[in-house]
């Protein structure tokens, strides 16, 4: 008898174990499997490099060729998105040499006549003195002598063979997105206005956050349509015009303000614009999705950029502890079984309190929705 109720009481703690282990694994954190698979799924699309470069990898950050009429001379600039103390090295004699000028590379190719002339070159990211992959890399020099033999007119081409472990911009520097460079009154002013508010403030995402801060702060008694004459004015022109109450700002006015404020202390950000128009010549238009636009601010250590939205006073948005993006969010909100594990922070003006809650417990979930649409078009600038 007493054997009986052992086994009982055995299987009742195996079933009970494996209830307790199926529970574990349910809430086990798949976020980096669920995006990373997203990821991979759009690696293959050139657009979309350009907006968001994976981790990881080695990439060409700038590229130039020089004819020196005997010769041409190719200098590629190289980066990466590894650790920010990791070095690249290119490997010479069977000798690794660091690379000059924080990762630039020259090539010379001599000329012959109808030869095709090819060079090999191996680099290396390094962790330390630690190797942590090498990278091979093939150009060759296809003259246009090369094809005039065979009666046929081109330029000539310099190709790149071998480069499995590279991506070529297409991708844009995070810097380069500042297409509206601030004048130096610019950042006279944005010193003026939050210079001493940042002061002695090292991450830029921090810096960031106090700017978005004060400015929704300051703006939000005039959330509306605004004026075409507001939005013909430069970002600052229009911050100065809102902070007399005398117009009102949607979200691009939200968003062009903020991003020009954040160009004003090198912080790399880009505005996000989102709309499908199909026809445009109609009147009124016919759209398929609204229009919106919102902010992404890149941070360096993580290498990834971060969604802001100063229309519906969003500071960070989340997906099981990861900031997301514009496009992680596009995926996840379309996807209905991850919308529960999707947080916003939202910042209150009026009582100037921040607070976390589920997207779905948002007062402007509908508005997501309605923005983040399958059939939206986003872009950047």
């Amino acid at each position: 008898m007493k054997f009986l109720l052992t086994m009982k009481k055995m299987k009742i703690k195996l079933i009970l174990g494996l209830i307790s282990a199926f529970f574990f694994l349910s809430c086990e954190d798949h976020s980096e499997q669920i995006l990373d698979s997203y990821w991979n799924f759009r690696a293959w699309d050139p657009n979309f490099k350009q907006y968001y470069l994976q981790k990881d990898i080695l990439y060409f950050s700038n590229f130039s060729v020089t004819d020196n009429g005997t010769s041409f001379s190719i200098k590629i600039n190289f980066n990466h998105t590894f650790k920010p103390d990791y070095v690249i090295k290119r490997k010479l004699n069977n000798k690794w040499q660091k690379l000059d000028n924080g990762g630039e590379f020259i090539s010379v190719l001599e000329k012959g006549n109808a030869e095709i002339i090819r060079t090999d070159h191996v680099f290396g990211i390094f962790d330390m003195e630690k190797l942590v992959y090498e990278a091979p890399l093939t150009i060759s020099f296809y003259p246009k002598e090369y094809y005039a033999a065979n009666n046929y007119n081109a330029p000539g081409y310099l190709i790149f063979h071998k480069y499995d472990r590279y991506e070529i911009p297409f991708f844009r520097t995070p810097e380069s997105w500042s297409l509206n460079a601030p004048t130096a009154e610019d950042r006279d002013f944005a010193r003026r206005e939050w210079g001493g508010l940042i002061s002695g403030i090292n991450d830029p995402l921090e810096q960031a956050r106090l700017i978005q801060l004060d400015i929704s702060k300051k703006l939000y008694k005039y959330q509306g349509v605004p004026s075409s004459e507001l939005t013909n004015m430069s970002p600052f022109d229009q911050y100065k015009k809102l902070l007399q109450g005398s117009d009102r700002l949607w979200c691009a006015g939200w968003s062009y303000i903020f991003k020009h404020a954040l160009s004003c202390f090198n912080i790399p950000a880009r505005q996000a614009w989102f709309g499908n128009v199909i026809d445009g010549a109609s009147k009124p238009n016919l759209v398929l999705a609204e229009g919106h636009s919102t902010v992404e601010i890149f941070d360096k250590n993580s290498i990834t950029w971060k969604l802001v939205d100063l229309n519906f006073f969003m500071l960070n948005i989340q997906y099981q502890n990861r900031s997301l993006n514009t496009f992680d969010l596009h995926y996840l909100i379309n996807n209905p079984q991850y919308v529960n594990e999707i947080y916003v922070i939202e910042y209150d003006p009026e009582n100037n309190q921040e607070h976390q809650i589920r997207l779905l417990d948002s007062q402007h979930f509908q508005s997501y929705l309605n923005y983040y649409k399958v059939n939206q078009n986003i872009w950047f600038n």
